[in-house]
Protein backbone atom coordinates (compact mmCIF):
# COMPACT_ATOMS: atom_id res chain seq x y z
CA UNK A 1 0.00 0.00 0.00
CA UNK A 2 0.87 3.28 -0.53
CA UNK A 3 0.23 4.94 2.52
CA UNK A 4 -1.40 4.05 5.72
CA UNK A 5 -4.60 5.86 4.83
CA UNK A 6 -4.94 4.35 1.84
CA UNK A 7 -4.60 1.09 3.49
CA UNK A 8 -6.81 1.73 6.50
CA UNK A 9 -9.87 3.18 3.71
CA UNK A 10 -8.96 0.05 1.97
CA UNK A 11 -9.66 -2.31 4.77
CA UNK A 12 -12.47 -0.68 6.13
CA UNK A 13 -14.11 -1.35 2.20
CA UNK A 14 -13.50 -4.88 3.15
CA UNK A 15 -14.81 -4.75 6.21
CA UNK A 16 -18.13 -3.29 5.27
CA UNK A 17 -18.11 -5.90 2.05
CA UNK A 18 -21.59 -7.64 1.96
CA UNK A 19 -21.81 -10.62 0.33
CA UNK A 20 -25.25 -10.98 -1.79
CA UNK A 21 -25.47 -14.49 -2.11
CA UNK A 22 -25.87 -15.41 1.79
CA UNK A 23 -28.86 -13.46 1.79
CA UNK A 24 -31.82 -16.14 3.07
CA UNK A 25 -30.85 -19.24 3.29
CA UNK A 26 -33.89 -20.92 5.27
CA UNK A 27 -36.45 -21.56 2.22
CA UNK A 28 -37.10 -24.32 3.31
CA UNK A 29 -37.73 -23.82 7.41
CA UNK A 30 -41.01 -25.60 8.96
CA UNK A 31 -44.35 -23.06 8.94
CA UNK A 32 -44.10 -22.44 12.53
CA UNK A 33 -40.78 -20.62 12.23
CA UNK A 34 -41.49 -19.26 8.82
CA UNK A 35 -42.28 -15.72 11.28
CA UNK A 36 -39.51 -15.93 12.89
CA UNK A 37 -37.02 -16.50 9.68
CA UNK A 38 -38.52 -13.46 7.76
CA UNK A 39 -37.86 -11.41 10.70
CA UNK A 40 -34.42 -12.50 10.91
CA UNK A 41 -34.29 -12.08 6.96
CA UNK A 42 -35.72 -8.53 7.42
CA UNK A 43 -32.94 -7.93 10.11
CA UNK A 44 -30.18 -9.11 7.63
CA UNK A 45 -31.58 -6.73 4.79
CA UNK A 46 -31.23 -4.00 6.93
CA UNK A 47 -27.73 -5.36 8.14
CA UNK A 48 -26.79 -5.54 4.78
CA UNK A 49 -28.68 -1.90 3.60
CA UNK A 50 -26.23 -0.10 6.82
CA UNK A 51 -23.35 -2.08 5.72
CA UNK A 52 -23.24 -1.46 2.03
CA UNK A 53 -23.60 2.57 2.80
CA UNK A 54 -20.63 2.63 4.88
CA UNK A 55 -18.80 0.44 2.55
CA UNK A 56 -20.15 3.27 -0.36
CA UNK A 57 -18.87 6.15 2.16
CA UNK A 58 -15.07 4.86 2.75
CA UNK A 59 -15.31 4.18 -1.25
CA UNK A 60 -15.96 7.59 -1.59
CA UNK A 61 -13.43 8.85 1.07
CA UNK A 62 -10.82 6.50 -0.97
CA UNK A 63 -11.72 8.05 -4.15
CA UNK A 64 -11.35 12.43 -2.53
CA UNK A 65 -8.53 11.45 -0.90
CA UNK A 66 -6.27 9.45 -3.77
CA UNK A 67 -7.67 12.76 -6.05
CA UNK A 68 -6.34 15.16 -3.26
CA UNK A 69 -2.88 14.19 -3.59
CA UNK A 70 -2.83 12.92 -6.98
CA UNK A 71 -4.92 14.59 -9.46
CA UNK A 72 -7.50 13.16 -11.28
CA UNK A 73 -6.34 10.55 -13.53
CA UNK A 74 -3.60 9.68 -11.57
CA UNK A 75 -6.14 9.13 -8.40
CA UNK A 76 -8.23 7.05 -10.57
CA UNK A 77 -5.35 4.83 -11.33
CA UNK A 78 -4.69 4.18 -8.21
CA UNK A 79 -8.38 3.39 -7.53
CA UNK A 80 -8.32 0.67 -9.01
CA UNK A 81 -5.26 -0.63 -8.88
CA UNK A 82 -6.47 -0.30 -4.98
CA UNK A 83 -9.89 -1.97 -5.98
CA UNK A 84 -8.18 -5.14 -7.76
CA UNK A 85 -5.78 -6.07 -5.10
CA UNK A 86 -9.04 -6.18 -2.88
CA UNK A 87 -10.41 -9.12 -5.22
CA UNK A 88 -8.00 -11.79 -4.41
CA UNK A 89 -8.14 -10.96 -0.48
CA UNK A 90 -11.91 -11.29 -0.40
CA UNK A 91 -11.81 -14.40 -2.64
CA UNK A 92 -9.26 -15.28 0.18
CA UNK A 93 -11.13 -14.51 2.99
CA UNK A 94 -14.57 -15.80 1.78
CA UNK A 95 -13.52 -19.14 0.12
CA UNK A 96 -10.18 -19.79 1.00
CA UNK A 97 -8.82 -22.28 3.40
CA UNK A 98 -11.52 -23.06 5.86
CA UNK A 99 -8.69 -24.21 8.59
CA UNK A 100 -9.29 -22.05 11.73
CA UNK A 101 -6.25 -20.07 13.03
CA UNK A 102 -7.66 -16.11 13.23
CA UNK A 103 -4.73 -14.79 11.01
CA UNK A 104 -2.18 -15.47 13.15
CA UNK A 105 0.45 -16.70 10.47
CA UNK A 106 0.40 -12.24 9.53
CA UNK A 107 2.63 -11.63 13.11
Amino acid sequence: MEDDATFCLLNLMLLFATDSSSSSSSSSASPSSSSAAASASAHALEDRAAAHAHQLRFTRLLEKYLRSRHGRLEATRRFADAAAALIPLCREIGGGGGGGGGGEEDK
